[in-house]
């Protein structure tokens, strides 16, 4: 299940989407709300989690959350409340959440009412992706081909799935940071080749006939990846 998760709060949003991918959820993330007004009634994504903190006025959240469904972006919304305060709950649930949740909240139980509301949304279905004689299984990381099959780890199965939704489509390191590696800043560049040659290993170990290339920019002495072969999905 894909999830977007908008937080602005830079330490809360790291440890939601470390949980949420511990428990194999494919997480991206905006720290402006307005970014979720980006992609419209035909969004990706089969939950919206939308923090709210306490350095923003509630009444500018409620506003993107009202502009939200006036868009009609029905996708299930979690919203996180900066208060215990019932009143704010209330107003978030009157102007288009599907669930609210105080941020002193445990862990478990932020985790049942994720998967409560993706069982709401009519837009989740396992999907099988497939690139030449491979195939990604996106609720359960697995990569087959020629009969064999591998598991993905949540980055591995991040880039992947990119990969195979964008064949022959290049991507910069510095996009692949920011799409994946935003809330850890910790990491450096050097992660991406790394997942990458992690990738090019799996795909090998199945003799898969996906390749993920290398192409140097001259000009400016940098490299970007892409996969090549042709999608069936």
């Amino acid at each position: 299940m894909r999830i977007l998760l908008i937080e602005n709060d830079f330490s809360l949003g790291r440890k939601l989407k470390n949980l949420l991918e511990k428990n194999r959820y494919t997480v991206d993330v905006a720290t402006v709300p307005g970014d979720a007004l980006c992609y419209g009634p035909s969004s990706p994504f089969h939950l919206i989690i939308f923090g709210v903190s306490s350095t923003v006025p509630d009444k500018h959240s409620l506003s993107t959350l009202a502009e939200l469904r006036q868009n009609r972006i029905a996708t299930p919304l979690l919203y996180l409340c900066s208060t215990d305060a019932i009143e704010e709950r209330i107003q978030a649930l009157n102007t288009g959440a599907d669930d609210c949740l105080p941020k002193s909240f445990a862990p478990s139980e932020f985790l049942a009412r994720v998967r409560a509301l993706g069982r709401r949304s009519s837009s989740y279905i396992p999907e099988l992706l497939t690139l030449e004689n491979t195939t990604l299984d996106c609720s359960q990381y697995l990569l087959s081909a020629s009969e064999s099959q591998i598991r993905l780890n949540n980055k591995e199965f991040q880039l992947m799935e990119l990969f195979f939704r964008y064949p022959n489509k290049i991507f910069s390191p510095e996009h692949l940071m920011e799409t994946f590696w935003v809330m850890d800043s910790n990491a450096d560049i050097n992660v991406i080749w790394t997942y990458i040659s992690f990738l090019r290993k799996k795909l090998k170990e199945i003799n898969s006939q996906v390749q993920i290339h290398t192409i140097r920019h001259t000009k400016i002495k940098e490299f970007s990846n892409f996969v090549s072969g042709s999608s069936r999905w």
